[in-house]
């Protein structure tokens, strides 16, 4: 076990990476949804305009919240700085002077979930069998590599994310 040296700090285009789909995915249909009625042949029917303007309406309004719910994340996140020491992650913020700290020994398994070759988050079994997702930080790589120097019990293995939506180990 080791000290850290390092302080990891929270990256907003790695952090938002979670938040990114569900805007692009609105937008695609609020643009194809009067495209798909004019299509159809409904376009004569008011009620079917009616019915598109609705969930045009619904989408624009799951977007926006989206997005600000993503500013709130971020609100949050942005001051977070993470180190290791003697087998425990600290975090701190400017909001809480007292850091936050967890003992690695509580993890079972820690799978590094790998995009191109590099990792991108880290997926960790806690000993009572929930699945913590740690993502964000400034260089992942280095620190799973500090992850798993600092937790030697813990089972590691480098993943990717295969189809349909399944992990396979490299």
């Amino acid at each position: 076990m080791s000290k850290s040296f390092r302080k990891y700090r929270k990256v907003r285009k790695a952090a938002r990476a979670r938040w990114y789909v569900g805007p692009w995915w609105n937008g695609l249909f609020i643009i194809l949804m009067p495209v798909v009625v004019y299509m159809m042949g409904f376009s004569r029917y008011p009620v079917a305009w009616v019915a598109c303007a609705l969930i045009v309406g619904a989408l624009a309004y799951s977007s926006w919240r989206e997005k600000r719910l993503e500013a709130l994340f971020w609100e949050r996140q942005k001051d977070l700085v993470a180190w290791f020491d003697e087998g425990r992650l600290f975090a701190s913020n400017n909001a809480s002077p007292e850091p936050f700290v967890i003992d690695l020994d509580e993890f079972s398994a820690v799978d590094a979930l790998e995009e191109r070759g590099v990792v991108v988050r880290l997926l960790a079994d806690h000993s009572n069998g929930t699945r913590s997702i740690i993502d964000g930080f400034d260089d992942m790589e280095a620190f799973a590599r500090e992850f798993r120097l600092n937790a030697p019990r813990v089972r590691f293995r480098r993943v990717r994310l295969g189809f349909p939506n399944k992990l396979k180990e490299v």
